[in-house]
């Protein structure tokens, strides 16, 4: 079994990010990540690698339709930054996921690049599990 540290980034801003473990042995890995509380099946999870950072972000791809009024501007801060557009406004919606990823496309744990930007940001970081 092969088990990473990846961030989970809930909508709601009340709520801490938190470092959760990833199984990615795991058949339905990405969804529980995604959805640890398990949402049903009205989701598609999408990846979006920022090669260059060594990182990825999993979501819903039907957050625009099923989780409107759930807008996640700590994704969006971090997307950003992972993009290097810090003029991103692109609304992202529902909870996220950043995890790592090698130059072969294998999962790693989440690039301190992507801890340490949420740390600059005065955004603490949950790790109690």
């Amino acid at each position: 079994m092969t088990i990473h540290k990846g961030l989970f980034i809930p909508w709601d801003d009340m709520r801490p990010i938190e470092v959760r473990e990833f199984n990615d042995e795991d058949q339905y890995g990405m969804q529980k990540a995604v959805f640890p509380n398990d949402h049903g099946d009205d989701f598609i999870i999408s990846v979006s690698t920022f090669r260059h950072a060594e990182a990825q972000l999993w979501y819903d791809d039907l957050g625009a339709y099923n989780q409107r009024t759930h807008i996640n501007t700590r994704a969006m801060k971090v997307w950003g930054f992972l993009a290097g557009r810090h003029d991103f406004t692109q609304y992202l919606y529902g909870d996220y996921f950043a995890i790592g990823v090698d130059q072969y496309g294998e999962t790693t744990d989440v690039p301190d690049r992507v801890k340490n930007f949420f740390a600059e940001e005065n955004i603490h970081l949950r790790t109690d599990g």
